[in-house]
């Protein structure tokens, strides 16, 4: 049986584990034995249109889902703040191909869960592989409901109104002081701008005072 090193904490953390007590998921992790992986802020992990074989975990660090489009330019279509799984919708799948280039922002860990050690693994009994799924689906559902909000933000025509409803969708979880975990250089891209039309209007927005900010959190100062 593993141990509750931090290494491991972060996968019983995560989504893929939600409902299981920590020897109930240790047992799992014991039979799928993940492995881990480092990497370094600006590493590739994946390319859009990668096979996926499995599911990853990040257990820290942040990941960018980019989808790249075939004009060249480049959409931040997701961000995994640990600890998560993904790489789920691709690991499902029919075709098993990852529909986004995953790509490191910082530096920090995942750990590896081939779907063969997981749902394949006599180890593992039907009433847990039951479990597992019905988490995964629940997960694949709430990136679909973030998917949607993305869709909204970007249907809004100028980069202050898509900052302004950005905003909007984080107070509504945060209060007025919001954190985005992501770059300038990343939000720009989540909300389908360039880097420096965004920095000019967040800069105007501070002129103005509606926003106050540093780096990556952001108090909100208007109603």
């Amino acid at each position: 049986m593993i141990d509750y090193a931090m290494e491991y904490q972060g996968i019983i953390d995560s989504t893929l584990f939600r409902g299981f007590t920590k020897p109930e998921a240790a047992r799992v992790l014991d039979a799928a034995k993940p492995q881990a992986h480092a990497f370094k802020g600006g590493d590739v992990l994946w390319r859009q249109g990668d096979k996926v074989t499995g599911i990853g975990v990040l257990t820290e660090g942040t990941l960018l889902g980019r989808r790249y489009l075939p004009d060249g330019k480049a959409l931040v279509a997701r961000v995994y703040n640990a600890p998560i799984p993904f790489n789920l919708e691709a690991a499902v799948s029919r075709r098993r191909t990852t529909p986004t280039s995953v790509e490191a922002q910082t530096a920090g860990t995942y750990h590896w869960l081939p779907m063969r050690s997981l749902f394949e693994n006599q180890d593992i009994d039907e009433r847990t592989v039951r479990r597992l799924h019905q988490n995964i689906l629940a997960q694949i559902a709430d990136d679909a409901i973030r998917f949607l909000n993305r869709s909204d933000i970007l249907t809004q025509r100028t980069v202050r109104e898509r900052v302004l409803m950005y905003f909007e969708i984080l107070r509504a979880k945060q209060g007025s002081e919001v954190r985005t975990n992501m770059t300038q250089e990343a939000l720009a891209g989540y909300l389908g701008v360039d880097r420096s039309s965004l920095s000019w209007e967040l800069n105007e927005m501070r002129r103005e005072g509606l926003i106050a900010y540093k780096r990556n959190r952001y108090m909100l100062l208007y109603d």
